[in-house]
């Protein structure tokens, strides 16, 4: 019985120590909501976006934001190509997801430009990868 209580106290000493850290790893940092501030601003000035849809479409890229820096953190060091492919895969619903959102919000319009958006972006990234 006493070796139980022992079991159960370190147990919720355990839990107590963590969930902190867990609820702050929730919590989107002012990095992160930095980012997707910048990132709102380039797309309501590119897109037209109207005060309402930059209200819908703030929270979703807060979140995009958010569960992309969680990916990178966990790969942060490892340049390895295995790594990297794991890193892409991880990510790949992330954005698809962030996509197909953003498209209920868009007009036609906005989603074409919202298009060559993600295509300047693609280059950018694959500029940055070949000078590295």
């Amino acid at each position: 019985m006493r070796r139980l209580t022992t079991i159960a106290l370190s147990f919720a000493v355990m839990c107590a120590f963590l969930m902190p850290a867990v609820a702050v790893a929730a919590e989107p940092s002012d990095e992160m909501r930095q980012e997707a501030a910048t990132r709102l601003e380039t797309y309501k000035n590119r897109l037209n976006l109207t005060p309402a849809q930059v209200e819908q479409i703030r929270p979703l890229l807060q979140e995009e934001v958010q569960k992309v820096k969680v990916i990178h953190q966990k790969y942060e060091g490892d340049t390895s190509p295995a790594a990297k492919k794991q890193f892409a895969d991880e990510v790949e619903p992330v954005r698809n997801d962030f996509n197909q959102r953003l498209e209920k919000i868009l007009t036609p319009d906005q989603m074409k430009e919202w298009e060559k958006i993600k295509s300047e972006r693609k280059e950018e990234l694959k500029k940055m990868k070949s000078s590295t």
